[in-house]
């Protein structure tokens, strides 16, 4: 019985990981703080609908024509807690998108880390370096991958999105 006992305090922390929902908001509005992503504050945009953002940060810089590439993180629910978390790389400059694509995989490593509690899967880190969408789910969890190119051309949109 003691052993049962140890074994399900050992397992509650881990599965508390893996659902965020409940988490602090001000705590997942930081998850990425030390990675210099400083949201403003967790209000509400429309509707019942809450987010916390950072600014863009920039990856490279920007050319005469062209903006740098750039990535922003969101938090996003209602006004008692976090449901989505979002890492957005705009690529402005598609010659220059490796050093932005490898941002957003060290980005995203550190976000499925701190907020699940686990290693970003294999195949997340993939379709993130490779241009592919993709949906895998882990518990309650959802992770995405999303790859939208723009319709101009000129550039396209990278998307981790836990929720």
């Amino acid at each position: 019985m003691k052993f049962k006992l140890l074994l399900l305090a050992l397992l509650l922390p881990l599965g508390a990981f893996a659902d965020y929902e409940n988490r602090s908001i001000n705590y997942a509005c930081n998850y990425l703080k030390d990675m210099g992503f400083n949201t403003r504050s967790y209000k509400e945009i429309y509707d019942n609908n809450y987010q916390c953002v950072t600014n863009y940060i920039e990856i490279g810089s920007e050319t005469y024509n062209k903006m740098a590439n750039n990535i922003v993180y969101y938090a996003s629910g209602n006004q008692h807690s976090v449901k989505e978390l979002k890492l957005v790389t705009n690529i402005n400059q598609k010659d220059k998108s490796s050093e932005a694509i490898n941002a957003t995989l060290a980005a995203s490593k550190t976000l499925t880390k701190i907020a699940l509690g686990i290693n970003l899967p294999d195949e997340i880190a993939t379709a993130i370096l490779n241009p592919k969408n993709l949906t895998i789910a882990h518990g309650k969890v959802s992770l995405q991958v999303s790859y939208i190119n723009w319709p101009t051309g000129k550039g396209f949109e990278v998307k981790y999105i836990i929720k």
